[in-house]
């Protein structure tokens, strides 16, 4: 389990979203909180799902 996790709350700008969440998770963070009402959920996903399937 991680001991620090990468918010993404109020990060509107979904390409700006993208590069913070593959940079945290190229970093080493390994938990990414997010929630529907962020409206950044599939940016995060997505980010997640290209680092991930390499």
């Amino acid at each position: 389990m991680s001991i620090l996790g990468f918010g993404v709350y109020q990060i509107f700008d979904l390409e700006e979203c993208e590069r913070v969440v593959s940079a945290a998770i190229e970093v080493g963070y390994r938990s990414i909180d997010t929630a529907q009402i962020y409206r950044n959920e599939e940016a995060v996903g997505n980010t997640i799902k290209k680092k991930w399937n390499r």
